[in-house]
């Protein structure tokens, strides 16, 4: 023990020697000697050298008084990328710009963008360290800390909520505002758009996520989102966000059926239950599949389009993410999970006593009542594709009008 605190002084003393010969050399406009005795504190990275970080600076001005421009802006840049105090590190900006230093390799590695992502990966594993660690200000008191505290599930639901966004464009702060930020979201499909701000950690030189817009915190963004003609993978994102909502107040469980997140305020509007074919524009429920939890296997599928474009079927997972799968493979996928749609369904599987119910659906099509006409439609629209193959016994019905509402129907009209 003795032998290593010797050796330790003895590199101690040596650093604050070389220091100290460099700033006199310095001093005496030896440039050279200057940066000779400094290098040698500088390549000393041990604990305990106190002297390198201003090594550094005072070696970057030996290097700019030589005419070394490039060398004085690398070593300005290294000694403020090491976290320095606040006075060594204001200088440091200071004197760098003064010499025509370019500003934008002083900001951090991670632009406010690059920062957004890392939070979003971060908040998609649930991991609340990491994300605290990003943010600050009322970003932190008020929405992280008072919305999710410790709950990881919360923080995997606003990573799911988030997504719905996409960042457009960063603006970086010029003069007395740069150490301020702001990145721009757009909701994807929709003209709707929002700031978040961020900060620079001048000690740590990153940015921070610091606020959101105030019209967010109100709800408004939601509900003018709620307001737009939505694409399919859109509103399967929204009814996962939903859906997670629900199964926070039911331990885990989601709904028996979609229209239950209606009927609970967690999704009002009606459109975002409806998928529209991109071919041809019809329109017809999303399909659900019920009795799963939130504990179950992430690869299984709770809600889906009700038939393929091109091969395509959109579909939206228990964790939340919806995409476009290959038709083959979803069904497939279907069949293992035990999720029984139009294509798998056979009219066996349908129990006796709901096939009479639905048949005595159909014959109120015929209906000399327009009203009751259309409240039919309406509930046989409701009962989903699970009741199609009770329909397709009534593609060539004697009664035109059942005839050509059950096409529609099938049609999606």
């Amino acid at each position: 023990m003795e032998a290593v605190k010797a050796i330790t002084l003895s590199v101690i003393l040596a650093i604050s020697g070389w220091f100290n010969d460099g700033l006199k050399n310095l001093e005496a406009k030896k440039y050279d000697a200057a940066i000779a005795d400094l290098t040698k504190v500088c390549e000393k990275d041990v604990p305990g050298n106190k002297f390198r970080e201003l090594a550094f600076f005072f070696r970057a001005q030996a290097y700019f008084e030589k005419g070394d421009k490039e060398k004085a802006f690398a070593d300005m840049i290294a000694m403020l990328r090491m976290q320095p105090g606040k006075e060594l590190a204001d200088q440091g900006r200071e004197l760098y710009l003064k010499w025509g230093g370019a500003p934008e390799k002083l900001r951090p590695e991670l632009s406010p963008k690059a920062v957004w992502a890392k939070f979003m990966e971060a908040a998609k594993k649930g991991d609340l360290k990491e994300v605290k660690e990003l943010s600050t200000g009322k970003w932190k008191e008020l929405y992280l800390e008072e919305m999710v505290g410790d709950d990881e599930d919360t923080l995997k639901a606003i990573h799911e909520q988030f997504s719905l966004f996409k960042p457009l464009e960063e603006t970086i702060g010029e003069n007395e505002n740069a150490e301020k930020a702001f990145l721009t979201f757009q909701v994807q499909g929709g003209d709707i758009t929002f700031n978040m701000g961020f900060v620079l950690d001048s000690k740590q030189n990153r940015w921070l996520i610091s606020t959101i817009d105030e019209k967010f915190m109100r709800g408004e963004i939601d509900a003018d989102m709620e307001n737009l003609p939505q694409g399919n993978l859109n509103k399967l994102k929204q009814i996962g966000l939903a859906l997670r909502m629900y199964s926070q107040e039911y331990k885990e469980q989601f709904p028996p059926k979609l229209d239950d997140l209606k009927e609970g305020g967690y999704l009002e509007n009606e459109d975002m239950y409806i998928w529209t074919n991109s071919e041809d524009g019809k329109k017809f429920p999303f399909v659900y599949c019920p009795g799963l939890k939130e504990s179950d296997s992430v690869e299984k599928m709770i809600v889906a389009a009700p038939a393929a474009v091109d091969g395509w079927r959109e579909v939206l997972f228990i964790d939340g993410h919806a995409e476009k799968m290959d038709e083959e493979k979803f069904k497939e996928a279907a069949a293992k999970q035990g999720w029984k749609f139009k294509g798998l369904v056979k009219k066996e599987d349908i129990p006796a006593m709901k096939q009479d119910e639905i048949r005595a659906l159909v014959k109120k099509l015929g209906d000399s009542d327009s009203t009751v006409r259309a409240e039919t439609k309406k509930k046989i629209v409701k009962l989903g594709i699970d009741a199609f193959p009770v329909l397709e016994e009534f593609t060539n019905d004697p009664d035109p009008e059942i005839r050509l509402e059950v096409k529609n129907i099938l049609k999606g009209k």
